[in-house]
């Protein structure tokens, strides 16, 4: 019985990690979608706010 509930326990654990990870990707992709067309413009997108906040 304990070795079971320990079983148990380890496939929730498993079934909880895997839900993060999908979580966590899920978050990453769409971070990554918004900020992907970011990075080609730096140059522009840093020059505004500077003088915007000056």
């Amino acid at each position: 019985d304990v070795r079971q509930a320990a079983a148990d326990q380890e496939q929730g654990f498993a079934t909880l990690a895997a839900q993060v990870q999908q979580l966590t990707t899920a978050l990453t992709q769409t971070l990554a979608l918004p900020a992907s067309p970011d990075p080609p413009q730096p140059a522009p997108t840093q020059h505004g706010p500077v003088s915007e906040s000056r």
